[in-house]
């Protein structure tokens, strides 16, 4: 399965991605998939390798790291030198926390000019079971006034990627009953 997939765990953002790269012939190799670009921006990859490398290096490259902000990293994105990838895809999430906000991301490398701006996102073969886990929303407390637990924001993505692993071993999820380690786990 390939996932990478942003949201809220209890208020915290939160990235996560596989590590299997398929390569030529069927194998599969490690590699890493979520990177932390600064402080304050992280992103997840999932697409062809050499077309992310090239996508990320510009990235890194081309931002003010004392200033990243979701418009800096937008017209990154959008620079036809950036998004200019001939006939392979590339699809980031990302989280860039800037003076205006929390603000996670989708950039598809076939539709550049336009970052997609939702709660949480995800994106590979693994996407519908991700959104079975984390929802459109993310991870939330069922009472918002309820006292903030220690480290349930970590827990919580603790869960989500626990039950992504017992799918990828054990298979589709059968039925919500499936889900009621992490209802358990983050509540």
């Amino acid at each position: 399965m390939t996932l990478i997939a942003g949201f809220h765990s209890f208020g915290t953002p939160t990235l996560i991605g596989d590590v299997m790269l398929t390569g030529s012939g069927g194998t599969f190799v490690h590699q890493k998939k979520v990177l932390l670009i600064h402080d304050n921006f992280a992103l997840a990859w999932t697409g062809h390798w050499v077309a992310a490398a090239s996508v990320i290096r510009t990235l890194q490259s081309s931002l003010s790291l004392n200033n990243i902000t979701l418009e800096s990293v937008r017209e990154v994105l959008i620079h036809p030198e950036t998004s200019n990838l001939g006939n392979v895809e590339v699809r980031l999430i990302g989280w860039v926390i800037d003076a205006r906000g929390e603000h996670c991301f989708l950039w598809n490398s076939l539709y550049p000019g336009k970052l997609y701006l939702e709660a949480s996102h995800c994106d590979g073969s693994g996407e519908l079971t991700a959104l079975a886990l984390v929802g459109t929303q993310g991870l939330h407390r069922k009472s918002p006034t309820g006292p903030n637990e220690p480290d349930e924001d970590r827990r919580g993505a603790l869960g989500v990627t626990t039950n992504l692993m017992a799918y990828e071993f054990g298979g589709p999820l059968r039925d919500r009953g499936d889900l009621v380690l992490l209802t358990k786990f983050c509540n």
